[in-house]
């Protein structure tokens, strides 16, 4: 478990006894071993095709999304390790498919995917009717070998992602786990009452990054509709008066404003990849990646960093803090504040702006204009809103004042959206902290009192 992660002393104390030797270790599950690591004494590893009920493939018709027939797993069913009924396809019923019905506890393995997406599992638990479909294995080991939960969380955990990644064979565009390859798996088989004991803890923590995500996506569903409200009506009553713009009624005491007349629209070059002296000083270089990867509106630093000599010589100046920087070129429409000065890639077009423009009213506006700025771009290679373009853009102006309570009101809901995807991703890192530890005997719970699930028992 790494310095950064929470611990387990509240589920039991680190001390178990002494661990067997690789000798234990059948032959076969050589790879396995490397990725977990020695086994306590009274744990074995156990051969997939061993304790398996049924491993098969699924129902290979091909699927609409219309909603016409019957419910069937697709792999976006599961890219986000949990079965998601709102990504599912359907497949007219006119064929009796029982044995392809799922039954909890089926784990649904992605064997065709992306090199980065292979192994991806998740867990069916019952919640709603679904029939096995394409690109997905379906898997489930006898319950007199393993807990259906025990042997989800061995699939999920960063080790057996591991294992799965390294015994795949890639092919253009994706790669490929074959079903025999899947019966040759090697899992680690502690007594079954431990089994449902470590599939309680991490399904607890579980059950909490899930809540999480409720909250999140419920305070995302305010934000968007207090957004729509307050950027179409402003934060007072207002007598409405339509315009000939893409906003339809707004605000009679609000003006339609070119971004050239209210911000500063600066472009960049690049850097040369290959010139050593432009990389790697200290002024951050932001690039649509590190928009991609935040968990707010704003960015505080860079995963790229360039030079003086790169900004004297090829980049021209730096963006100002409290600055909008917009993608234009590649990907259109992402857009975050700096907190810091930065200089950027050429994908962006960075809107600094003027005295009579409120930085975080400019954002939230922005941000909701990601589809209207895809259609003003052109190109055939790659689409890109140009300057001359983009400078008569038009926006809604309210007045300064109430620019910033919109930003405010805003802002405060992107604050507990933040704050709560860090406590979120404190429990993910908690969850593969545990499983490292768990799924691989280096703590036990044998002298634990741990509460299990009846839907784990």
């Amino acid at each position: 478990m790494s310095d950064d992660q929470l611990t387990l002393e509240a589920v039991a104390d680190d001390d178990s006894e002494g661990v067997s030797a690789t000798a234990n270790v059948p032959q076969a599950a050589h790879i396995e071993h490397v990725a977990f690591g020695d086994l306590p004494e009274d744990w074995t590893w156990e051969k997939s095709e061993d304790h398996l009920e049924y491993i098969r493939s699924g129902i290979s018709k091909s699927q609409n999304k219309d909603g016409d027939g019957i419910p069937v797993s697709r792999i976006e069913t599961i890219a986000d390790g949990v079965v998601n009924h709102e990504k599912v396809g359907y497949i007219e019923n006119n064929q009796t498919y029982n044995k392809d019905q799922l039954k909890p506890g089926d784990l649904l393995f992605s064997n065709i995917n992306s090199r980065e997406q292979i192994g991806k599992t998740a867990i069916y638990r019952g919640e709603k009717l679904l029939y096995h479909g394409m690109n997905l294995l379906r898997i489930r080991y006898t319950s007199e070998a393993f807990n259906p939960f025990f042997a989800y969380y061995v699939y999920d955990s960063p080790m057996a992602q591991d294992v799965f990644f390294r015994m795949s064979k890639a092919a253009v565009g994706q790669s490929s786990i074959n079903q025999s390859q899947m019966e040759r798996f090697f899992l680690p088989q502690p007594p079954l009452k431990e089994q449902r004991e470590i599939a309680a803890v991490l399904y607890t923590v579980d059950q909490v990054i899930q809540k999480t995500e409720e909250i999140i996506s419920g305070y995302r569903r305010v934000k968007k509709g207090l957004g729509q409200n307050l950027l179409q009506r402003g934060v007072c009553e207002h007598e409405l008066v339509e315009t000939d713009s893409i906003f339809g009624k707004l605000p009679k005491d609000w003006s339609l404003e070119r971004l050239v007349d209210i911000t500063e629209i600066v472009g960049r070059t690049e850097p040369p990849t290959g010139v050593d002296k432009y990389w790697g000083g200290d002024i951050p270089w932001a690039t649509p990646e590190d928009i991609r990867s935040l968990d707010g509106p704003t960015i505080a630093e860079t995963e790229q960093t360039v030079t003086q000599a790169a900004l004297e010589e090829v980049s021209s100046n730096l963006v100002p803090p409290e600055s909008v920087l917009l993608t234009t070129r590649a990907t259109v429409g992402l857009c975050a504040v700096n907190e810091v000065e930065v200089t950027t890639s050429r994908a962006f077009k960075d809107l600094i702006p003027g005295e009579r423009l409120d930085t975080w009213y400019l954002y939230y506006r922005i941000s909701t204009m990601e589809d209207y700025l895809n259609r003003l771009g052109w190109g055939s290679t790659f689409t890109e809103v140009i300057k001359p373009v983009l400078e008569n853009v038009t926006i809604p102006v309210p007045p300064l004042e109430e620019q910033k309570e919109i930003g405010e009101h805003l802002r405060s809901i992107d604050y507990c959206i933040t704050e709560n995807i860090k406590v979120q991703n404190q429990y993910r890192n908690l969850k593969e902290g545990l499983m490292q530890d768990l799924l691989a005997g280096k703590v036990r719970t044998t002298d634990t009192n741990i509460e299990v699930a009846g839907e784990i028992a």
